[in-house]
């Protein structure tokens, strides 16, 4: 080999070195950026979690999705990007040739309270099921669905003596009713307990939120097909179905307590005692608020919820949260420019909300009618102002309130009284006992 052909191969093998070392920074980034993506975008509900070892990147779990952006291919396999949009159908662990899909609750970074349940949606007492958000299920229409296969399972426990009904349904969102009108169709008798007003957290929602669901399977009342509809026009939605069907709702009474007798189930509320073969909770984890834990957060003015943007006019008012709660309630509160918003969330990119959600809070920003200060943190809360953590330093900002839009916390302590058994999942399969 001659002295050119030398420098040839030297050129050859330098390039070469060249073009695998940037395929490899490049492989690695995107590696980086989609580990980032799931830590950062595990949700209370169930995703996926894909081994990495048996992926054969056939795409037919992203084939399947009928959701927007929960896998995508990145280095020749399937891998979670966005957990808050996966509704837990598991299309694609069946779909999957190698069985490399899981559904897990959780990550191995931030585990996730859910009851431990039976396939029948049991927990370990027997009698008592759960249904809905309160077992890891907060999409509508899957609440729906096992609030009808929880009572249909409920039922088989039925036909003791001395008995007010056969169930007791504990809230009155589309878990629980959707349970009454399974009691209704299978000739059984029922008590629906709902502490505030039937339609659960939906009430919450800011007006004309958007509210994204499968279509929705009523037993007895049949299948609602829209799948994208507003908060009012869900209530009216399930109006239609307690009116049509004529399910019967104890509003403002709330339990207090189940108790195990010998042959019975014992359910207090402050009105009375009931007794019953099989409790169904469908009471979703909104009770609980997760709180900011910084000085001040007592004042009135943090709320929790916001149940009508119009109540508030020309104020200064902080957001916190990164979910779709929390960009709905920024949105709502600056439109037509009403309020002065500034929008905070402790990591500098949302991952948890919708596309539709992050593309609406985006054009916001680029119009100024919402502040966002990503990343910071609420360092404390003064009567008039607030102080943030952001971009290393404190920023005071005024203020006449707080939306702290962090979810809510699984009540434990309810849930322990009755001795069911809680689990924290770590990003681990979804199985029964």
């Amino acid at each position: 080999m001659d002295t050119a052909q030398l420098i040839l191969a030297g050129l050859g093998g330098y390039v070469g070195l060249r073009i695998a070392g940037e395929v490899w920074r490049e492989q690695r980034s995107r590696r980086l950026q989609a580990d980032a993506l799931q830590a950062e975008s595990s949700p209370n509900t169930l995703h996926p979690w894909v081994d990495p070892m048996r992926c054969v990147c056939s795409g037919l779990c992203l084939a399947v999705c009928p959701e927007d952006d929960v896998l995508r291919v990145i280095d020749g396999r399937a891998q979670l990007v966005n957990a808050s949009n996966c509704v837990g159908h598991a299309r694609c662990v069946a779909s999957c040739p190698t069985s490399a899909i899981e559904l897990v609750f959780g990550s191995d970074v931030h585990g996730v309270e859910v009851p431990r349940l039976t396939q029948d949606f049991e927990t370990n007492v027997p009698g008592i099921f759960v249904a809905g958000e309160l077992g890891g299920m907060g999409l509508i229409a899957n609440a729906v669905t096992q609030g009808a296969a929880a009572a249909k399972a409920a039922l088989t426990r039925a036909g003791g003596k001395d008995l007010d009904c056969d169930v007791v349904i504990v809230g009155a969102g589309p878990a629980g009713l959707a349970a009454a009108l399974q009691v209704i169709e299978h000739g059984g008798t029922y008590v629906l307990l709902e502490q505030g007003a039937w339609g659960g957290a939906i009430r919450h929602y800011p007006r004309k939120n958007l509210v994204m669901s499968r279509p929705l399977k009523f037993p007895r009342f049949g299948t609602v097909s829209r799948e994208t509809m507003r908060k009012e026009e869900l209530i009216e939605i399930l109006e239609k179905v307690i009116v049509s069907e004529g399910i019967v709702i104890s509003e403002g009474e709330r339990m207090t307590s189940v108790r195990r007798g010998d042959k019975a189930l014992r359910v207090l509320t402050p009105k009375r005692a009931l007794r019953t073969a099989a409790v169904v909770l469908a009471i979703g984890r909104r009770g609980t608020p997760r709180t900011l834990d910084v000085p001040g957060e007592d004042r009135e003015k943090v709320l929790y919820e916001l149940v009508d943007p119009e109540d508030w006019e020309d104020a200064d008012v902080l957001v916190v949260g990164g979910g779709d709660s929390g960009v709905q309630a920024a949105l709502a509160l600056a439109a037509d420019g009403r309020n002065r918003v500034t929008f905070s969330y402790r990591r500098g990119e949302l991952t948890r909300p919708s596309a539709v959600n992050k593309g609406r809070l985006a054009a916001a920003v680029q119009a100024g009618t919402i502040t966002a200060l990503m990343p910071s943190k609420v360092v404390r809360i003064e009567e008039s102002t607030v102080v943030l953590e952001h971009a290393g330093a404190q920023r005071e900002l005024p203020n006449d309130a707080v939306f702290a839009m962090t979810g809510g916390l699984l009540p434990t302590a309810m849930l322990s009284g009755m001795g069911v058994d809680v689990e924290f999942h770590f990003g681990r399969e979804v199985r029964y006992f």
